[in-house]
């Protein structure tokens, strides 16, 4: 598995609440992954090498370059930028456990978290498949 992590650029809102729903919502958050990305080609008769990094920069660049609103939002986009990148791939599955990041309570020494200071938990942690095809 990879991780990937982004700073910035990561919302989570609209989904649905209800009395027991402890997930905050966020407009701004650090987002990080630890994905396993597979795929299948098409045709045996290919350059696996160069497909591979063509992939490879078309995952980083999908991660750092878009406004996530969600993992899954996110993984779709990864698959989606995997085919674009690379024609000779028939489907992608991108897999992983979306890492939470959490604000620290910097109250305690006086201070205001302004959204600048995470933490890792361990809480809250979900794991995320999607299948992406080309048509």
């Amino acid at each position: 598995m990879r991780p990937v992590a982004v700073t910035e650029g990561a919302t989570f809102t609209g989904f649905a609440r209800d009395a027991y729903t402890t997930t905050q919502v966020f407009t701004d958050r650090a987002f990080g992954a630890r994905l396993d990305v597979t795929w299948q080609h098409a045709e045996r008769d290919t350059d696996h090498r160069a497909c591979r990094q063509r992939a490879g920069r078309a995952l980083t660049e999908a991660f750092t370059g878009h406004t996530s609103r969600s993992s899954q939002h996110t993984f779709y986009q990864l698959g989606a930028a995997v085919l674009d990148a690379c024609p000779e791939i028939a489907h992608v599955r991108v897999e992983g456990a979306h890492l939470t990041r959490a604000l620290v309570d910097l109250s305690p020494f006086g201070a205001e978290n302004d959204g600048r200071v995470y933490t890792a938990a361990d809480h809250q942690r979900s794991t995320v498949a999607v299948d992406v095809h080309r048509t």
